[in-house]
């Protein structure tokens, strides 16, 4: 065995919450923008890279995706400076920055969610090192779907507030509960780096 100092972070959490991160106005923005792209049904890919059936067990709900664009770079650049910033003190992992679009979610019909998972995995998943949440929509506008983090082994909800974004390690636990009512719209991000090592 080779020798080891190790450097302790003292700042480590399960993961970082910024509140009014984006305006009010920025978030219908955002949300005008996510409804004007082609969406899709929600799916999950499983552990073979095969995405599991649509409207399932494991998740039901709508996706549309936002590319890197001379349109879309101040939003890309805002979420890799939060994510950079919040790194620097909480997690001081190696990243690169962004490796795939930004998922904008939505949450429209009774019973949409998204069942216990990671967003680390095989594949190009392994490059996820760390996952951003964007609440885009007013908390009273819906009940149900909430963000949780499984944190020392308790369901964790997180905040709900407009234009917040939470911010985890991609290997966190994490679920949307059950939409009862309403709508829910968020951004999900991803910022890549060498495979854990």
């Amino acid at each position: 065995m080779r020798n080891f100092k190790p450097i302790f972070n003292d700042n480590f959490s399960s993961f970082a919450s910024v509140t009014k991160f984006f305006t009010l106005a920025e978030c219908d923005r955002i949300i005008e923008l996510g409804l004007g792209l082609e969406s899709s049904e929600s799916t999950v890919q499983a552990d073979q890279g095969k995405a599991n059936v649509p409207g399932g067990q494991a998740r039901q709900g709508s996706v549309a995706w936002i590319k890197s664009s001379a349109t879309t770079e101040p939003l890309f650049a805002r979420l890799e400076k939060i994510a950079s910033e919040v790194n620097d003190k909480a997690y001081k992992f190696s990243l690169v920055g962004f490796g795939e679009p930004i998922q904008f979610t939505y949450y429209d019909r009774t019973g949409d969610h998204y069942a216990w998972h990671q967003d680390h995995g095989p594949g190009r998943m392994s490059c996820r090192k760390l996952s951003m949440v964007v609440q885009l929509s007013d908390p009273a506008g819906y009940i149900g779907g909430n963000l949780q983090l499984m944190v020392s082994g308790a369901a964790k909800s997180m905040p709900r507030d407009r234009g917040s974004v939470v911010i985890f390690p991609s290997w966190q636990v994490h679920r949307v509960t059950p939409l009862e009512s309403g709508v829910r719209y968020s951004l999900v991000a991803w910022i890549w780096g060498e495979s854990f090592r």
